[in-house]
């Protein structure tokens, strides 16, 4: 299965579970203004959740976006503002598993359709 699959299609899809686990619960939104401000690369847009989830989306998707970039080498904006490392803590104790599941599935997503290739250089 593809990473996309695993994580959003279905009703027993990792997304379902994290939004009946946290169905009542106060979603963080620290990064949501910078969503705006992120340059995201093509191949980073295509791996991220569009489901319309408004405060939602960052918590669904950091994992992900953080997955593609940590791949493509794109990290340094997020690891040299202290209070970016700590917003990214507050997402990933949010739900562990959903980040961490997330995360690794994107990551084997990137690995399989080459895009750790296309990031060296020859």
């Amino acid at each position: 299965l593809r990473a996309n699959q695993v994580l959003f299609e279905g009703e027993s899809s990792k997304l379902m579970e994290l939004r009946r686990l946290h169905a009542d619960d106060q979603w963080p939104n620290d990064l949501q203004s910078l969503w705006s401000s992120i340059d995201l690369d093509p191949r980073v847009t295509s791996c991220l959740h569009s489901g319309g989830e408004g405060f939602r989306t960052w918590v669904i998707n950091i994992p992900i976006l953080l997955a593609v970039q940590a791949v493509t080498g794109q990290t340094i904006d997020w690891f040299h503002d202290a209070e970016r490392i700590h917003a990214l803590r507050n997402y990933q104790a949010f739900d562990t598993d959903w980040f961490e599941e997330a995360y690794n599935q994107t990551v084997a997503h990137c690995f399989a359709d080459g895009l750790l290739d296309e990031t060296k250089t020859p």
